[in-house]
């Protein structure tokens, strides 16, 4: 499964749409979206607005693969979970936060491999289906997986 998560904070559209279409035409990977108030409703799989904390735990200690908003809450849980996650940061630029503190931070976090960073929604779909794919060959992205890995992968989505 497939968590996908925009924080307790406000919706995240951008990031909900991305997957979103992403799941509508892959169709192969159980999604569950945990979306707050925000306007768009996935098509693709399951949602809620919202989880308790409790809740939230639970969820991605069952998912295969985590992506969010680049909210340090879901970062650290993922990580304290051994889970992988990508996250595509709010941007002040597009009115979805006030400044681009989380874009640093996401890129920080990526610059220690700790997170897989993802700039721009378009680029979301290709890193998604990589991630899928190693998780489905019994491999899976984390915190300790080859840094070397996870920047070629981003370097290529991100280059071409």
């Amino acid at each position: 499964m497939i968590f996908v998560t925009v924080g307790t904070q406000r919706g995240f559209d951008r990031l909900i749409r991305a997957v979103d279409q992403w799941g509508l035409v892959t169709d192969r990977h159980e999604l569950f979206f945990q979306i707050n108030n925000g306007e768009y409703i996935p098509k693709s799989g399951s949602w809620v607005r919202e989880l308790s904390p409790d809740e939230f735990t639970k969820t991605i200690e069952r998912a295969d693969l985590t992506i969010a908003h680049a909210g340090i809450g879901t970062i650290i849980t993922s990580l304290e979970l051994s889970k992988p996650v990508i996250v595509l940061p709010r941007r002040a630029v597009y009115g979805e936060h006030r400044n681009d503190h989380q874009f640093y931070t996401a890129r920080k976090l990526y610059e220690q491999n700790k997170v897989i960073l993802v700039e721009d929604e378009s680029d979301l779909d290709s890193l998604v289906n990589e991630v899928a794919m190693a998780s489905s060959l019994g491999g899976r992205f984390t915190a300790s997986t080859s840094p070397t890995l996870i920047k070629t992968i981003n370097e290529f989505i991100n280059h071409t």
